[in-house]
């Protein structure tokens, strides 16, 4: 009797840790760090950005882990994201230029038309001795964010679906359709252009070589160098407490000033945003290749090798719009000129 009260009691005990350990989360010690992006599907930037959640959440193991943030309202786009990184909805965010000024005006700088035009010089741009790189630092410092690290969203080529161009004047009247709605917008009015979708496309050169249903229609001429360059970054707010805790630590500057760098933690999620970089611009270079390739073996589309001096020439006026517009720019676009190799607008 006695034994089958101990047998039934020992069942009842090793259901009872059955549930437990089921009720109980395998990463109950983790913390839950939200993440929110929207690259292209299959591009080299989603696929980049895969890769750093992958090294980071290597290096969180046992304190953090990294997950997509889900929500049908926000992060749609990038401007969302940064309104939901301001708010503390959202911890880390992955924007491109689109959203750039959402954080800080002079970013600007980075839809500035025909300047930056190979991978090499989008490099230089971004990098912190040769390029703007400790400006992007400051830019997203002032508005209150913590600048992880950089990455390409990519380059934008204009196509037309009619009309063939080497020269500004020859886009008059043409409606081209630019996701972009800030400077390169504004390029194309210079041009003599309109925002629209019936006679182009500003796009990436894997976009503009796809192929098309029957219903849709094709490009047939394209640049044979980029409009423009796209840069994308990793923030998390400074009021993010979780985040500063976990990644920084404080200390007081040689002027008494609180600030705060990155500890050991931080330095490793930084390398894996700079591992992230180097992942995006290969990824990059391959699929404009790619693209190229498709293009020279089509017979509906070609390359146009544009006048490229005329259409710096003809947005002369929007590089001194921004000069005007933003404290500092004129450095800026100087550096910008000085790496894209011209003197055009100075």
């Amino acid at each position: 009797m006695r034994g089958n009260v101990t047998m039934k009691a020992t069942k009842l005990l090793g259901a009872a840790a059955i549930c437990l350990a089921l009720a109980t989360p395998v990463s109950a010690t983790e913390t839950e760090i939200s993440i929110a992006y929207n690259a292209p599907k299959k591009s080299a930037m989603a696929k980049a950005i895969k890769g750093f959640i992958k090294d980071a959440n290597a290096a969180l193991a046992g304190k953090a882990k990294i997950v997509r943030f889900k929500s049908k309202k926000g992060g749609k786009n990038d401007k969302k994201v940064v309104k939901k990184l301001k708010k503390g909805k959202l911890d880390i965010g992955i924007v491109s230029i689109n959203a750039a000024k959402a954080v800080r005006k002079p970013f600007g700088a980075f839809e500035m038309p025909w300047l930056i035009t190979d991978a090499a010089q989008a490099k230089t741009l971004l990098d912190k001795k040769k390029g703007v790189g400790k400006k992007i630092k400051r830019w997203t410092s002032r508005s209150k964010f913590v600048l992880v690290g950089t990455m390409t969203r990519g380059f934008q080529y204009l196509a037309t679906y009619e009309k063939k161009f080497t020269k500004p004047s020859d886009l008059k009247g043409l409606w081209i359709n630019s996701a972009n709605t800030g400077f390169t917008q504004k390029a194309l009015k210079v041009y003599g252009a309109k925002p629209g979708n019936s006679d182009g496309v500003i796009a990436s050169l894997k976009a503009i070589s796809k192929k098309r249903k029957s219903y849709q229609t094709a490009p047939k001429y394209v640049s044979n160098v980029p409009m423009t360059f796209t840069p994308a970054m990793i923030i998390f707010s400074k009021k993010n407490k979780k985040l500063k805790k976990l990644l920084m630590t404080k200390y007081v500057n040689k002027k008494g000033k609180t600030k705060w760098k990155w500890n050991d933690l931080g330095k490793e999620i930084a390398k894996a945003a700079k591992k992230a970089a180097k992942q995006s611009f290969k990824g990059a270079v391959a699929n404009d290749q790619k693209a190229l390739e498709k293009i020279n073996k089509s017979k509906k589309l070609s390359i146009t090798k544009i006048d490229l001096g005329a259409f710096r020439e003809a947005s002369v006026p929007l590089y001194h719009k921004y000069e005007g517009f933003v404290n500092g720019g004129f450095g800026t676009m100087n550096q910008i000129r000085k790496i894209a190799g011209t003197n055009v607008g100075s």
